[in-house]
Protein backbone atom coordinates (compact mmCIF):
# COMPACT_ATOMS: atom_id res chain seq x y z
CA UNK A 1 0.00 0.00 0.00
CA UNK A 2 1.25 3.33 -1.05
CA UNK A 3 0.57 6.44 1.66
CA UNK A 4 3.53 8.70 1.29
CA UNK A 5 2.65 12.25 0.39
CA UNK A 6 4.00 13.63 -2.87
CA UNK A 7 4.02 17.07 -4.40
CA UNK A 8 1.34 15.89 -6.81
CA UNK A 9 -2.17 14.57 -6.13
CA UNK A 10 -1.21 11.07 -7.28
CA UNK A 11 0.28 8.06 -5.52
CA UNK A 12 2.74 5.66 -7.10
CA UNK A 13 -0.03 3.72 -8.80
CA UNK A 14 -1.49 6.97 -10.15
CA UNK A 15 1.97 8.01 -11.34
CA UNK A 16 2.30 4.79 -13.34
CA UNK A 17 -1.15 5.28 -14.83
CA UNK A 18 -0.11 8.81 -15.82
CA UNK A 19 3.02 7.40 -17.45
CA UNK A 20 1.00 4.97 -19.53
CA UNK A 21 -1.42 7.67 -20.70
CA UNK A 22 1.45 9.96 -21.68
CA UNK A 23 3.40 7.25 -23.49
CA UNK A 24 0.32 6.01 -25.36
CA UNK A 25 -0.66 9.53 -26.49
CA UNK A 26 2.85 10.34 -27.67
CA UNK A 27 3.31 6.99 -29.39
CA UNK A 28 0.11 7.69 -31.29
CA UNK A 29 1.57 11.09 -32.23
CA UNK A 30 4.73 9.43 -33.54
CA UNK A 31 2.67 7.06 -35.68
CA UNK A 32 0.73 10.05 -37.05
CA UNK A 33 4.00 11.83 -37.86
CA UNK A 34 5.39 8.81 -39.71
CA UNK A 35 2.17 8.32 -41.69
CA UNK A 36 2.09 12.00 -42.65
CA UNK A 37 5.72 11.79 -43.70
CA UNK A 38 4.95 8.71 -45.82
CA UNK A 39 1.95 10.28 -47.55
CA UNK A 40 3.48 13.75 -47.97
CA UNK A 41 3.69 15.35 -51.41
CA UNK A 42 6.62 13.75 -53.28
CA UNK A 43 7.66 17.22 -54.37
CA UNK A 44 8.59 18.06 -50.80
CA UNK A 45 12.22 17.43 -50.10
CA UNK A 46 12.85 16.29 -46.55
CA UNK A 47 16.15 15.66 -44.87
CA UNK A 48 15.41 12.18 -43.55
CA UNK A 49 18.52 12.29 -41.37
CA UNK A 50 16.94 15.09 -39.34
CA UNK A 51 13.72 13.13 -38.95
CA UNK A 52 15.74 10.05 -38.01
CA UNK A 53 17.57 12.00 -35.31
CA UNK A 54 14.30 13.45 -33.97
CA UNK A 55 12.69 10.02 -33.99
CA UNK A 56 15.63 8.39 -32.22
CA UNK A 57 15.73 11.04 -29.51
CA UNK A 58 11.96 10.82 -29.15
CA UNK A 59 11.93 7.03 -28.70
CA UNK A 60 14.84 7.26 -26.24
CA UNK A 61 12.90 9.86 -24.27
CA UNK A 62 9.79 7.68 -24.18
CA UNK A 63 11.83 4.74 -22.88
CA UNK A 64 13.31 7.00 -20.20
CA UNK A 65 9.78 8.12 -19.22
CA UNK A 66 8.82 4.46 -18.84
CA UNK A 67 11.56 3.94 -16.25
CA UNK A 68 11.18 7.31 -14.48
CA UNK A 69 10.95 6.90 -10.70
CA UNK A 70 9.72 10.35 -9.70
CA UNK A 71 7.01 12.70 -10.91
CA UNK A 72 9.55 15.49 -11.55
CA UNK A 73 11.72 13.28 -13.76
CA UNK A 74 8.69 12.12 -15.68
CA UNK A 75 7.55 15.72 -16.20
CA UNK A 76 10.91 16.89 -17.56
CA UNK A 77 11.22 13.91 -19.90
CA UNK A 78 7.62 14.28 -21.14
CA UNK A 79 8.22 17.97 -21.84
CA UNK A 80 11.28 17.02 -23.87
CA UNK A 81 9.55 14.28 -25.90
CA UNK A 82 6.53 16.48 -26.65
CA UNK A 83 8.83 19.25 -27.86
CA UNK A 84 10.66 16.79 -30.11
CA UNK A 85 7.36 15.52 -31.52
CA UNK A 86 6.19 19.08 -32.15
CA UNK A 87 9.49 19.89 -33.86
CA UNK A 88 8.97 16.91 -36.14
CA UNK A 89 5.54 18.19 -37.21
CA UNK A 90 6.89 21.71 -37.76
CA UNK A 91 9.56 20.39 -40.10
CA UNK A 92 6.98 18.15 -41.80
CA UNK A 93 4.69 21.11 -42.61
CA UNK A 94 7.48 23.54 -43.51
CA UNK A 95 7.44 22.93 -47.32
CA UNK A 96 3.67 23.48 -47.53
CA UNK A 97 2.21 26.85 -48.52
CA UNK A 98 -0.22 26.43 -45.61
CA UNK A 99 2.51 25.61 -43.09
CA UNK A 100 1.48 28.34 -40.64
CA UNK A 101 -2.14 27.21 -40.70
CA UNK A 102 -1.10 23.62 -40.10
CA UNK A 103 1.06 24.71 -37.17
CA UNK A 104 -1.92 26.56 -35.68
CA UNK A 105 -4.11 23.46 -35.96
CA UNK A 106 -1.40 21.15 -34.64
CA UNK A 107 -0.70 23.47 -31.73
CA UNK A 108 -4.37 23.32 -30.78
CA UNK A 109 -4.39 19.52 -31.04
CA UNK A 110 -1.27 19.23 -28.88
CA UNK A 111 -2.74 21.61 -26.30
CA UNK A 112 -5.82 19.45 -25.83
CA UNK A 113 -4.06 16.08 -25.98
CA UNK A 114 -1.60 17.24 -23.30
CA UNK A 115 -4.36 17.96 -20.78
CA UNK A 116 -4.53 14.46 -19.22
CA UNK A 117 -0.77 13.86 -19.46
CA UNK A 118 0.41 16.38 -16.87
CA UNK A 119 -0.46 15.92 -13.20
CA UNK A 120 -0.77 19.60 -12.25
CA UNK A 121 -1.82 22.90 -13.76
CA UNK A 122 1.68 24.35 -13.36
CA UNK A 123 3.17 21.48 -15.35
CA UNK A 124 0.48 21.78 -18.00
CA UNK A 125 1.18 25.53 -18.32
CA UNK A 126 4.88 24.77 -18.83
CA UNK A 127 3.92 22.26 -21.51
CA UNK A 128 1.75 24.83 -23.28
CA UNK A 129 4.57 27.37 -23.34
CA UNK A 130 7.01 24.82 -24.76
CA UNK A 131 4.64 23.51 -27.43
CA UNK A 132 3.49 26.90 -28.67
CA UNK A 133 7.09 28.13 -28.70
CA UNK A 134 8.02 25.25 -31.02
CA UNK A 135 5.01 25.60 -33.35
CA UNK A 136 5.07 29.38 -33.61
CA UNK A 137 8.81 29.94 -33.42
CA UNK A 138 7.96 32.73 -30.98
CA UNK A 139 5.22 34.37 -33.09
CA UNK A 140 2.06 32.60 -31.93
CA UNK A 141 -0.27 35.51 -32.77
CA UNK A 142 0.80 35.49 -36.41
CA UNK A 143 0.35 31.83 -37.25
CA UNK A 144 -2.67 32.26 -39.57
CA UNK A 145 -2.07 32.89 -43.27
CA UNK A 146 -3.74 36.31 -42.95
CA UNK A 147 -1.64 37.20 -39.88
CA UNK A 148 -4.75 38.17 -37.95
CA UNK A 149 -3.55 38.59 -34.33
CA UNK A 150 -7.04 39.09 -32.89
CA UNK A 151 -8.42 35.91 -34.44
CA UNK A 152 -5.31 33.99 -33.43
CA UNK A 153 -5.49 35.29 -29.86
CA UNK A 154 -9.15 34.25 -29.60
CA UNK A 155 -8.50 30.78 -31.02
CA UNK A 156 -5.38 30.07 -28.98
CA UNK A 157 -7.00 31.53 -25.87
CA UNK A 158 -10.08 29.33 -26.28
CA UNK A 159 -7.96 26.23 -26.83
CA UNK A 160 -5.78 27.01 -23.81
CA UNK A 161 -8.80 27.64 -21.56
CA UNK A 162 -10.37 24.37 -22.68
CA UNK A 163 -7.09 22.58 -22.04
CA UNK A 164 -6.83 24.14 -18.57
CA UNK A 165 -10.38 23.02 -17.79
CA UNK A 166 -9.60 19.48 -18.94
CA UNK A 167 -6.34 19.38 -16.98
CA UNK A 168 -8.05 20.55 -13.78
CA UNK A 169 -10.81 18.00 -14.30
CA UNK A 170 -8.38 15.13 -14.88
CA UNK A 171 -6.27 16.21 -11.88
CA UNK A 172 -9.36 16.31 -9.66
CA UNK A 173 -10.39 12.83 -10.81
CA UNK A 174 -6.89 11.51 -10.11
CA UNK A 175 -6.98 13.01 -6.63
CA UNK A 176 -10.37 11.43 -5.92
CA UNK A 177 -9.07 8.07 -7.17
CA UNK A 178 -5.98 8.48 -4.97
CA UNK A 179 -8.11 9.12 -1.89
CA UNK A 180 -10.34 6.18 -2.66
CA UNK A 181 -7.29 3.94 -2.98
CA UNK A 182 -6.04 5.15 0.39
CA UNK A 183 -9.42 4.48 1.95
CA UNK A 184 -9.64 1.00 0.43
CA UNK A 185 -6.09 0.20 1.55
CA UNK A 186 -6.92 1.36 5.05
CA UNK A 187 -10.05 -0.80 5.06
CA UNK A 188 -8.04 -3.78 3.84
CA UNK A 189 -5.42 -3.52 6.60
CA UNK A 190 -7.47 -2.19 9.52
CA UNK A 191 -10.06 -3.90 11.70
CA UNK A 192 -13.39 -2.16 11.18
CA UNK A 193 -14.66 -2.70 14.74
CA UNK A 194 -11.65 -1.71 16.84
CA UNK A 195 -9.73 0.56 14.49
CA UNK A 196 -6.43 -1.29 15.02
CA UNK A 197 -4.57 -3.41 12.47
CA UNK A 198 -6.14 -6.66 11.31
CA UNK A 199 -4.75 -10.15 10.69
CA UNK A 200 -3.86 -9.30 7.11
CA UNK A 201 -1.76 -6.37 8.29
CA UNK A 202 0.10 -8.55 10.80
CA UNK A 203 0.75 -11.27 8.23
CA UNK A 204 2.03 -8.73 5.71
CA UNK A 205 4.42 -7.32 8.30
CA UNK A 206 5.66 -10.78 9.26
CA UNK A 207 6.18 -11.61 5.59
CA UNK A 208 8.31 -8.51 5.07
CA UNK A 209 10.36 -9.26 8.19
CA UNK A 210 10.89 -12.80 6.93
CA UNK A 211 12.03 -11.54 3.52
CA UNK A 212 14.57 -9.17 5.11
CA UNK A 213 15.87 -11.81 7.53
CA UNK A 214 14.65 -9.89 10.59
CA UNK A 215 12.05 -12.41 11.76
CA UNK A 216 14.40 -14.18 14.24
CA UNK A 217 14.73 -10.89 16.16
CA UNK A 218 11.02 -10.32 16.81
CA UNK A 219 8.78 -11.34 19.70
CA UNK A 220 5.10 -12.06 19.25
CA UNK A 221 2.35 -11.96 21.87
CA UNK A 222 -0.96 -13.63 21.11
CA UNK A 223 -3.76 -12.99 23.60
CA UNK A 224 -7.34 -14.03 24.04
CA UNK A 225 -10.15 -12.75 26.32
CA UNK A 226 -11.02 -15.33 28.97
CA UNK A 227 -14.61 -16.61 28.92
CA UNK A 228 -15.75 -14.12 26.29
CA UNK A 229 -18.67 -16.15 24.92
CA UNK A 230 -20.90 -15.67 28.02
CA UNK A 231 -20.67 -11.89 27.55
CA UNK A 232 -22.12 -12.16 24.05
CA UNK A 233 -24.67 -14.76 25.08
CA UNK A 234 -26.00 -12.84 28.09
CA UNK A 235 -25.74 -9.22 27.06
CA UNK A 236 -25.67 -9.33 23.26
CA UNK A 237 -23.01 -8.88 20.64
CA UNK A 238 -23.17 -5.08 20.84
CA UNK A 239 -21.93 -5.20 24.43
CA UNK A 240 -19.35 -7.79 23.46
CA UNK A 241 -18.16 -5.42 20.73
CA UNK A 242 -17.80 -2.67 23.35
CA UNK A 243 -15.55 -4.93 25.40
CA UNK A 244 -13.42 -5.69 22.34
CA UNK A 245 -13.10 -2.00 21.58
CA UNK A 246 -12.09 -1.20 25.15
CA UNK A 247 -9.42 -3.92 25.17
CA UNK A 248 -8.10 -2.83 21.77
CA UNK A 249 -7.69 0.74 23.06
CA UNK A 250 -5.95 -0.62 26.16
CA UNK A 251 -3.53 -2.70 24.10
CA UNK A 252 -2.77 0.23 21.84
CA UNK A 253 -1.92 2.42 24.84
CA UNK A 254 0.16 -0.17 26.66
CA UNK A 255 2.09 -1.36 23.59
CA UNK A 256 2.88 2.03 22.08
CA UNK A 257 5.22 1.69 19.11
CA UNK A 258 4.40 -1.98 18.52
CA UNK A 259 2.03 -3.41 15.95
CA UNK A 260 -1.24 -4.30 17.66
CA UNK A 261 -3.67 -6.36 15.58
CA UNK A 262 -6.98 -8.08 16.02
CA UNK A 263 -6.71 -11.58 14.61
CA UNK A 264 -10.41 -12.32 14.75
CA UNK A 265 -13.13 -12.72 17.36
CA UNK A 266 -11.66 -12.01 20.82
CA UNK A 267 -8.07 -12.84 19.76
CA UNK A 268 -5.39 -10.16 19.44
CA UNK A 269 -1.66 -10.02 18.74
CA UNK A 270 1.19 -7.65 19.57
CA UNK A 271 4.39 -7.71 17.50
CA UNK A 272 7.61 -6.42 19.08
CA UNK A 273 10.34 -5.83 16.52
CA UNK A 274 13.01 -4.63 18.91
CA UNK A 275 13.92 -4.73 22.57
CA UNK A 276 15.67 -7.08 25.01
CA UNK A 277 14.61 -10.74 25.26
CA UNK A 278 12.49 -10.09 28.35
CA UNK A 279 10.58 -7.15 26.83
CA UNK A 280 7.69 -9.38 25.74
CA UNK A 281 7.30 -10.80 29.26
CA UNK A 282 7.39 -7.32 30.77
CA UNK A 283 4.75 -6.14 28.31
CA UNK A 284 2.60 -9.21 29.02
CA UNK A 285 2.68 -8.42 32.73
CA UNK A 286 1.51 -4.87 32.04
CA UNK A 287 -1.23 -6.10 29.71
CA UNK A 288 -2.56 -8.54 32.30
CA UNK A 289 -2.71 -5.78 34.89
CA UNK A 290 -4.30 -3.29 32.49
CA UNK A 291 -6.93 -5.81 31.38
CA UNK A 292 -7.93 -6.45 35.00
CA UNK A 293 -8.80 -2.78 35.31
CA UNK A 294 -11.39 -3.17 32.55
CA UNK A 295 -14.91 -4.39 33.44
CA UNK A 296 -16.28 -7.48 31.76
CA UNK A 297 -19.31 -5.41 30.89
CA UNK A 298 -19.40 -1.67 30.12
CA UNK A 299 -22.27 -1.14 32.56
CA UNK A 300 -22.79 -2.28 36.14
CA UNK A 301 -24.20 -5.80 36.13
CA UNK A 302 -24.87 -8.50 38.72
CA UNK A 303 -22.26 -11.12 39.51
CA UNK A 304 -20.57 -13.07 38.13
CA UNK A 305 -20.08 -11.03 34.95
CA UNK A 306 -19.49 -7.63 36.52
CA UNK A 307 -15.98 -8.60 37.66
CA UNK A 308 -12.73 -7.55 35.98
CA UNK A 309 -11.75 -8.63 32.49
CA UNK A 310 -8.96 -11.18 32.23
CA UNK A 311 -6.87 -12.32 29.31
CA UNK A 312 -4.49 -15.18 28.55
CA UNK A 313 -1.28 -14.55 26.63
CA UNK A 314 1.11 -16.72 24.67
CA UNK A 315 4.60 -15.49 23.80
CA UNK A 316 7.00 -16.77 21.16
CA UNK A 317 10.30 -15.37 19.91
CA UNK A 318 11.48 -15.71 16.35
CA UNK A 319 14.06 -18.36 15.59
CA UNK A 320 16.55 -18.82 12.81
CA UNK A 321 14.84 -20.49 9.87
CA UNK A 322 11.37 -19.51 11.07
CA UNK A 323 8.61 -18.77 8.59
CA UNK A 324 5.72 -16.56 9.77
CA UNK A 325 3.51 -19.64 10.10
CA UNK A 326 6.06 -21.26 12.45
CA UNK A 327 6.11 -18.25 14.75
CA UNK A 328 2.32 -18.05 14.81
CA UNK A 329 1.98 -21.77 15.50
CA UNK A 330 4.34 -21.69 18.49
CA UNK A 331 2.74 -18.52 19.84
CA UNK A 332 -0.71 -20.07 19.52
CA UNK A 333 0.53 -23.15 21.37
CA UNK A 334 1.80 -20.98 24.22
CA UNK A 335 -1.57 -19.23 24.38
CA UNK A 336 -3.44 -22.50 24.75
CA UNK A 337 -0.95 -23.56 27.43
CA UNK A 338 -1.86 -20.39 29.36
CA UNK A 339 -5.55 -21.27 29.00
CA UNK A 340 -4.99 -24.79 30.30
CA UNK A 341 -2.90 -23.49 33.21
CA UNK A 342 -5.86 -21.52 34.58
CA UNK A 343 -6.11 -18.37 32.40
CA UNK A 344 -5.29 -14.79 33.45
CA UNK A 345 -1.58 -15.41 32.87
CA UNK A 346 1.06 -15.65 30.18
CA UNK A 347 3.17 -18.56 28.98
CA UNK A 348 6.40 -18.25 27.04
CA UNK A 349 7.13 -20.79 24.35
CA UNK A 350 10.04 -23.14 25.18
CA UNK A 351 13.01 -23.04 25.48
CA UNK A 352 12.48 -19.77 27.36
CA UNK A 353 11.24 -19.83 30.94
CA UNK A 354 7.46 -19.68 31.49
CA UNK A 355 5.64 -16.85 33.13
Amino acid sequence: MVRRATALPVDMRGLRELQMVGIAAQAFGLVALLLALYFADPAYRYDLRVFGAIGSLFVSGLCAVLFAKTATTMFVLTLLTLSLLAEGFVRLTAPSALAVAWCLVLGAVFSLVMAPIFASLVQYAAGLVAIWAVFSRGRALYLSPQHDPVWNAMLIGAVVLLGVFLNITYSALREVAHRHRLKLADMAYRDALTGIANRRSLMERLRRLHETGALPRVQLLMLDIDDFKPINDRFGHDQGDAVLQALAACLHDQAAGALVARLGGEEFAVLLEQGPPDSASALATRLLQAARRLPRHPEATPEPLCGPLTISIGIAAGRSGDAPADLLRRCDGALYAAKRAGKDRFVVDAPAAGG
